[in-house]
């Protein structure tokens, strides 16, 4: 498994893991910021994979 394949699954955890939380609480905002910045990892890996083919 690549790393951008991991870095996908644990972004899709932390989506299911944000909307299981309850709504508009500092715990659901954590999960959030944590989700985004896994979405930005997937991106920035994608964009290092594509630049090196």
């Amino acid at each position: 498994m690549t790393r951008l394949e991991r870095l996908r699954r644990l972004h899709t955890l932390a989506l299911f893991s944000e909307l299981s939380a309850d709504p508009c609480t500092p715990e659901r905002a954590a999960r959030a910021r944590r989700s985004d910045r896994i979405a930005r990892a997937c991106r920035l890996e994608a964009r290092a994979l594509e630049t090196a083919a």
